[in-house]
């Protein structure tokens, strides 16, 4: 991932671990401050940016975050006054104001706080368990 990509707030993916983690601070081209809170533990760190990836969206993480809804072949997943429409493993992010095909939780935050809509997702949400 590319620093211009992300923003304070968003989840990511460390690539080494595998562990999620919010982004508390993009500090210049290489690396990113990150921050692990889970329960009551608090881990904060440095991670370069060749070391992270972003969180691809699914079925079933979406499943976790959102309310889901059915229509026609597909679903669709509510987020307040926006949804995210799912066919075939394709996301289509739908609200007033925009239509857009996203692939990541990035994307998604990003969407979401352009339209509006302060919806923080919690790490253990999106943990696949």
């Amino acid at each position: 991932m590319e620093n211009k990509d992300l923003k304070v707030g968003d989840l990511i993916k460390a690539s080494e671990t595998g562990n999620v983690y919010y982004v508390i601070a993009v500090r210049n081209s290489t690396v990113i401050r990150v921050s692990n809170i889970t329960d009551r533990s608090v881990d904060t760190l440095r991670i370069p940016t060749r070391s992270i990836e972003p969180i691809p969206l699914s079925e079933g993480l979406l499943n976790r975050i959102g309310s889901i809804d059915h229509f026609g072949l597909g679903l669709s997943f509510k987020f307040k006054k926006a949804c995210v429409c799912c066919f075939e493993d394709e996301f289509d992010f739908q609200s007033k104001n925009t239509k857009k095909r996203i692939k990541y939780l990035h994307e998604l935050q990003h969407e979401l706080w352009d339209e509006g809509i302060n919806i923080n997702f919690k790490i253990k949400d999106i943990i696949d368990n």
